[in-house]
């Protein structure tokens, strides 16, 4: 979609989202409307249209035999499972599958705004989960309704994202800005809120009203409103780095107040669900959303100024053998799922920082020319985005990028050794080394180089130990395998 030459109202910008950029999801919406929720005998009708998409059954069966949803025999065909999980259900496993489909599409769109749109996706999943299994007395068409409603709830923004409109790339140039004051530009900026887009999603595909309720002053309104707006809150900071424990701790009470159940058995409860929100996506085939759903804040996670001091000072901790493991298994899996290269740039810059401890990660593209390298994502050690757009010429005289973009093996640049890259190092390098000492990698896709990986620590260390350098080398070796795998687009 082009950027708009004019604000569109919210009735435009539904119906662009609706036809052009989610016409499969506006489609499924239009056939699930037609089957009734308790209507025994439309079983066989939506049986019938679901066996009409491959990739739609198989979603369907997988999530059916999934440890998430029983542990009953195994389920062989799609009316058996519309018959064990009931219409409603199976209606919601449709809808998420084709929602996470038409979204994870979207590859062509920025680096940082990709990361934007996988953020959104995975926090509204686990978001959804979330609110399920915080009302498990209720029926379970209502909780069917509660998990679909707190999924769609940043339906609108997620779906904005996947426009790679020029707007889209200025706005997210602001994502630095705290969610409150970039929900606020965005709003400037369009003429809307994405709450509206949201809510007039929800409405074109008839979805119910529960969307609109939680997001119009929700705790004025009924239970599962409420439950569905705190869901939402709660699975946005548990996928990030927060240091106002306190609001963490404020949504907790206040989801325990509403449910009758105790703080040390909810967070049981939460981790629990987290679990089954993973094992559910790789039903689903969006393994790649896994990365975005961290681990809830723990009082490490969540330090207090005193804290900070100390935390920041822990360099020396060893990545743990089965950390490591992990991001080597993450990789694999995203080539058996023939994922797209922003899922894998993605993933390890984030495990630059959770597992090597590094304190930004970035990756640096290569221009078609070849005379530049940009930089338009920074991620902290904790996964956040902290800044946008850099640039560095190559030209004609090689620089230390353009020596690594020509090396295989990845360089440090470091006090200990920087005399020995002197003349490499140009008033732009300069600039960057003076952050703290560096890591260097070629990121390639077979015999096409992509840009480069760029780690780095911070000022106060003047060197990267060498486990630090094995493991990166390690990381990368195995992405850019990874890489050299995938088939051609």
């Amino acid at each position: 979609m082009r950027s708009p030459s004019k604000k569109h109202s919210t009735y435009e910008w539904v119906e662009l989202l609706a036809e052009e950029e989610l016409p499969a999801i506006t489609s499924m919406a239009a056939v699930l409307d037609k089957f009734a929720n308790d209507d025994v005998s439309s079983i066989p009708k939506l049986s019938k249209v679901i066996l009409h998409d491959q990739a739609l059954s198989t979603s369907v069966l997988k999530v059916a035999n999934s440890a998430v949803r029983s542990q009953r025999k195994k389920v062989t065909t799609v009316s058996r499972a519309a018959i064990v999980l009931g219409i409603q259900t199976i209606k919601n496993i449709c809808l998420t599958a084709k929602i996470l489909d038409g979204l994870l599409k979207n590859e062509n769109v920025p680096l940082s705004v990709y990361d934007r749109l996988m953020t959104l996706m995975a926090n509204s999943f686990y978001a959804g989960h979330l609110a399920r299994s915080f009302v498990p007395n209720h029926s379970e068409t209502l909780q069917e309704e509660i998990y679909l409603a707190a999924m769609m709830q940043q339906i609108g923004e997620t779906a904005f994202w996947c426009t790679g409109s020029d707007i889209s790339i200025q706005l997210i140039e602001k994502s630095d800005l705290s969610e409150e004051d970039f929900q606020k530009h965005c709003a400037e900026k369009l003429g809307i809120q994405f709450k509206d887009l949201s809510i007039g999603l929800s409405q074109r595909w008839h979805l119910g009203e529960l969307v609109k309720m939680s997001l119009d002053r929700p705790e004025k309104r009924s239970l599962e409103a409420n439950i569905i707006n705190l869901s939402n809150q709660l699975a946005a900071i548990s996928g990030s780095s927060v240091s106002d424990k306190n609001k963490y701790d404020k949504i907790l009470t206040n989801i325990s107040k509403l449910i009758g159940i105790s703080i040390p058995k909810l967070n049981a409860q939460i981790a629990q669900t987290r679990i089954y929100a993973s094992e559910l996506l790789s039903s689903y085939g969006a393994s790649v959303l896994n990365s975005y759903i961290n681990s809830s804040p723990s009082k490490i996670d969540l330090p207090d100024s005193k804290k900070s001091t100390i935390l920041a000072l822990d360099v020396n901790q060893k990545t743990s053998d089965k950390t490591l493991l992990d991001t080597i298994k993450s990789l694999t899996q995203l080539t058996k799922d023939g994922s797209r290269i922003n899922d894998f740039l993605i993933s390890t810059l984030r495990s630059m920082g959770s597992v090597l401890k590094f304190e930004q990660s970035s990756f640096w593209a290569l221009s078609k020319d070849k005379k530049n390298l940009d930089s338009r994502v920074v991620f902290d050690n904790h996964g956040n985005v902290l800044k946008l757009k850099r640039k560095i010429h190559i030209g004609k005289s090689k620089n230390l990028f353009g020596y690594a973009l020509d090396n295989p093996q990845p360089i440090v640049i470091d006090k200990v050794n920087r005399n020995n890259w002197e003349d490499l190092i140009d008033s732009d390098l300069d600039k960057l080394l003076a952050r703290g000492p560096i890591c260097i990698a070629a990121i390639t896709v077979g015999e096409k180089i992509l840009g480069l990986l760029v780690t780095q620590k911070s000022t106060q260390h003047e060197s990267i130990p060498e486990e630090q350098y094995a493991n990166l080398c390690l990381i990368v070796d195995h992405l850019n395998l990874c890489l050299g795998m995938l088939p051609k687009r």
